[in-house]
């Protein structure tokens, strides 16, 4: 019967972790270039204004994404280095979940560079 209680325990602190973690980047940018047909036709200015600032906001987005993913990261490998003595010490995991973290902020970052690519086409003069 001891079994339960630490297992439960285990249960409680996994959900809470998570829960942690996943309201950091809960914030979602407007998605809705497929139906809004003003943002799919550029032919004049300010429809390549309207572009430009849909994809600053969407580069935003991702680097905030970015950001936040490196800051757990960072908490992971600090938590790595100066490990608590009582609990389970999982090397291998934590390895794991800073290559993970670094892996989605250095996409996020590669995503965000896209879109301000794609922000600084439309910011050119049309001829």
């Amino acid at each position: 019967m001891k079994f339960f209680p630490s297992l439960l325990r285990i249960v409680i602190a996994a959900f809470s972790i998570g829960y942690a973690l996943s309201g950091s980047t809960t914030e979602a940018p407007d998605r809705t270039v497929a139906g809004d047909k003003s943002i799919q036709r550029t032919e004049t200015e300010d429809e390549h204004q309207r572009m430009t600032t849909y994809y600053e906001r969407e580069a935003a987005f991702y680097k905030r994404k970015a950001k936040a993913h490196q800051k757990i990261s960072d908490e992971f490998s600090l938590a790595y280095q100066y490990p608590i003595p009582t609990r389970v010490d999982n090397r291998q995991a934590f390895e794991q979940r800073i290559r993970h973290c670094k892996n989605l902020a250095r996409l996020f970052n590669e995503t965000a560079e896209e879109y301000l690519s794609l922000a600084r086409e439309h910011s050119q003069p049309t001829e």
